[in-house]
């Protein structure tokens, strides 16, 4: 085969390569990636934690909120994002949720079910998601310790909780 056939026959290929490229079936905006499964997120989070820049403010007007901070990774330890339901529990006492002694003094709930909400919630810059978390009990930051606890319910039913003693 001579250099001029070689040389047609590749042309032909690329040719035929590209033709099939263009007829090839493509989603619609907003579709899944290739290789991902039918609207499955490729990187779902696999943990949570509550990140230390969570903190206790008090306003103005004496009222308290928690500045709740959140980071979801994913299986490779890489922080990510997700949709689903985050659900914040405040404890007054001990070490742990899980510690009968302690009391549950609040609970709020930030709906991230929708893509444009947890979009909205989520901070490029700490890569967290910021809740703030408003009318938290008056001694909180005064007297005694208090722990946050935050469940992270995913679409497809993932559960994942993580918690962390609040300065005071």
């Amino acid at each position: 085969m001579g250099a001029t056939a070689m040389r047609t026959g590749l042309a032909a290929l690329l040719c035929a390569f590209a033709w099939l490229q263009a007829c090839a079936p493509r989603g619609a905006p907003g579709d899944p990636p290739a290789g991902t499964r039918a609207g499955l997120h490729p990187f779902p989070a696999a943990s949570v934690e509550v990140h230390p820049l969570t903190r206790v403010t008090r306003e103005s007007d004496g009222r308290v909120r928690i500045d709740a901070h959140v980071e979801l990774f994913d299986a490779f330890g890489q922080a990510t994002r997700d949709v689903g339901l985050l659900r914040f529990e405040l404890y007054r006492g001990g070490g742990s949720a899980e510690d009968t002694s302690e009391r549950q003094q609040a609970v709020w709930e930030v709906d991230l079910r929708e893509p444009a909400a947890s979009a909205r919630q989520f901070d490029r810059v700490t890569r967290t998601y910021v809740a703030p978390l408003l009318d938290a009990p008056e001694w909180l930051g005064t007297a005694g310790r208090a722990t946050l606890q935050v469940v992270f319910e995913g679409l497809d039913g993932r559960r994942l909780t993580a918690t962390r003693r609040l300065p005071g």
